[in-house]
């Protein structure tokens, strides 16, 4: 077995601590929506997505697809409705929690998939540990995601931008099927986040950034 050097296990560690600190810090900034006492997000979040997933979550327990909902108007097409996002598999917490809890839990952990992911790019992008710990902090807790936990849609998508970045930047470095697998699982959760334009504005910025040392050549 190779010998592990402590210069190694440092630069492991450390990494492990920075991954550590973005996974958590969000459950301490919003300490009392971690502990149930307050409700992360109002507006929209109160009065719209947390009947949808709340109602979808009660449908597949009973083993019906949530595809119709009677509740609102004369009856409401939630399947066609992309904020209601019923495929999601974080709404799989409204089956084991309580609404409020389970609303807390989705909007803090895309909070800490957020800083992740911006992490990741920043590495991807040849950072230090310690720019790269920043940017997944700043990306984090930017005004914009601070600004739309209300639309918890916007925030399910949005954490999800990096990853259109980092996975592109990997498939043109070692294109391989695990590259791709990435790919698709970034796209698949951008889809399921439930905001089809902030989908079309992760893509195309990720496209325009692949082409733009070629329109800064030319």
């Amino acid at each position: 077995m190779a010998r592990i050097g402590p210069l190694s296990l440092l630069r492991q560690s450390r990494t492990g601590f920075c991954i550590l600190l973005l996974l958590v810090t969000p459950f301490i900034f919003f300490f009392q929506g971690t502990r149930m006492q307050v409700m992360l997000g109002d507006g929209d979040t109160f009065v719209q997505f947390l009947p949808f997933w709340t109602y979808a979550a009660k449908e597949w327990a009973n083993g019906t697809p949530p595809f119709w909902t009677p509740y609102i108007f004369g009856g409401y097409p939630l399947f066609a409705e992309p904020q209601a996002s019923i495929f999601h598999p974080l709404k799989m917490l409204f089956l084991i929690l309580s609404p409020l809890a389970a609303m807390n839990l989705t909007v803090l952990l895309h909070y800490s998939v957020a800083g992740l992911l911006a992490f990741l790019v920043a590495r991807e992008e040849g950072l230090g540990l310690d720019a790269s710990t920043l940017a997944g902090l700043s990306f984090s807790f930017c005004g914009f995601l601070i600004g739309h936990q209300g639309i918890t849609p916007i925030l399910m998508t949005v954490a999800f931008f990096p990853a259109s970045f980092y996975v592109l930047r990997r498939a043109l470095r070692k294109s391989d099927y695990s590259s791709i697998l990435a790919g698709a699982i970034a796209i698949l959760f951008l889809v399921l986040g439930g905001h089809p334009q902030f989908l079309f504005y992760s893509l195309f910025f990720a496209l325009f950034l692949r082409r733009l040392p070629v329109l800064l050549c030319s």
